[in-house]
């Protein structure tokens, strides 16, 4: 296949960089300056598999693989600016079991002006115009929370994470997976329900996660930290824990080591909630909350959580339990969160009451304990209830 040079329209209505034009062509050697620049961003570094330094026969290959990626009947482009002939990015199509699977990179000077979205679309629209293809892939390292917003953009159905789907840079690394059939890319002024929504949450769990204040003077919250591996092991083996959650029987170091090195930066990384240590003046640990986004709902999350026996009383769970609330509502988008407690557990219902959520009732043997069936109180708490108090 020959290369097909394509241009792309600016974005209609608008007043900033977005409304340039944009082209899809063969990469040339006054490139390479452009793209070795690309390729030091922080960014490109963590979601890609470029290596680091970039070697000078990469470097010397570069328009070569473009070339040799036609021939094979792949199309792959620069985008550059119309105007401008500066490179914005990369992206193309390359084989991928029965069908193609795109790829694609921009640049840090080209963010925030559609330049991914715009050049991603007429790829593909020349894909399946002119391919015999029936599939295209998605793929994206975990965590490339603006790399999945475009996908969702653009039409693609997630399918799952695949596990150590790639290796990067000699670590084998989880990537997010997605596909696109014929017919299925969106119009890109067309963008999927509750969109919005989808984009504040990508910019939220792209950033580090923040430290949340409380109306309590002694309390903050912040991320699990390995100081945190011992005394939250201590929690788990309080009797009262045990009584009241279904961490492991008997829980141990390694259950904590798990949970503060994999599953708490995880929930972030992956966009499902955010896990945080309730932490005193003195930054130690006193319990944990975490907030999780419902699986089905985008609109309503829910609250876990529990007290080390060193912080009870103190009125550390509440406070840390507002802050939270606020933090769902405000930063996350939430509309509804719910709170679940074992029927019997007085003090989670009484924080929860205290916290503004407000009793729905009990679910029969709503949750499953170490073999028997128990009843489970239901809570929830409305953005509506902290406008309208």
């Amino acid at each position: 296949m020959e290369p097909v040079q394509l241009t792309i329209d600016g974005v209609q209505g608008a007043t900033d960089e977005a409304s340039r034009p944009l082209v899809l062509r063969m990469p040339h050697e006054g490139d390479l300056p452009r793209i070795a620049e690309m390729f030091t961003d922080p960014a490109v570094i963590a979601n890609t598999m470029v290596p680091v330094p970039w070697p000078q026969a990469d470097r010397d290959a570069y328009v070569e693989r473009y070339r040799e990626s036609w021939r094979q009947g792949w199309p792959r482009w620069m985008i550059a600016d119309a105007e401008t002939d500066d490179v914005l990015g990369m992206v193309g199509l390359r084989a991928e079991g029965f069908g193609a699977e795109i790829i694609y990179q921009t640049a840090p000077w080209a963010r925030r002006r559609q330049v991914a979205l715009r050049a991603c679309h007429t790829a593909l629209r020349f894909t399946f115009d002119e391919l015999d293809v029936s599939r295209v892939a998605w793929g994206a390292v975990t965590g490339n929370h603006l790399s999945r917003l475009i996908a969702l953009r653009l039409g693609f159905t997630m399918e799952g994470i695949s596990r150590h789907g790639i290796v990067q840079r000699g670590t084998p690394t989880d990537i997010w997976a997605a596909a696109m059939l014929p017919g299925e890319l969106r119009d890109p002024a067309d963008p999927p329900a509750d969109y919005p929504l989808m984009r504040r949450r990508a910019g939220v769990f792209t950033g580090e996660q923040p430290r949340l204040s409380t109306e309590h003077s002694a309390v903050t919250l912040r991320a699990l930290t390995e100081a945190d591996i011992e005394p939250l092991t201590e929690t788990g083996q309080d009797p009262v824990i045990l009584e009241w959650t279904t961490l492991p029987r008997p829980y141990r170091l390694t259950h904590s080591e798990g949970f503060v090195r994999d599953i708490a930066p995880k929930a972030w990384r992956e966009g499902d909630g955010a896990v945080y240590a309730i932490a005193d003046g003195d930054d130690k640990y006193c319990g944990t909350i975490e907030i999780r986004l419902h699986t089905t709902d985008p609109y309503e999350g829910d609250i876990g959580c529990m007290t080390a026996p060193w912080a009870r009383g103190r009125g550390y769970m509440t406070a840390a339990t507002r802050s939270l609330i606020r933090y769902g509502f405000d930063a996350l988008g939430l509309e509804r969160i719910v709170w679940h407690a074992h029927a019997g557990n007085a003090a989670s219902i009484r924080v929860a009451e205290k916290a503004g959520f407000v009793a729905e009732g009990v679910l029969r043997n709503g949750v499953r304990h170490f073999g028997e069936h128990r009843d489970l109180w239901q809570g929830s708490i409305l953005r509506t209830d902290l406008e309208n108090p």
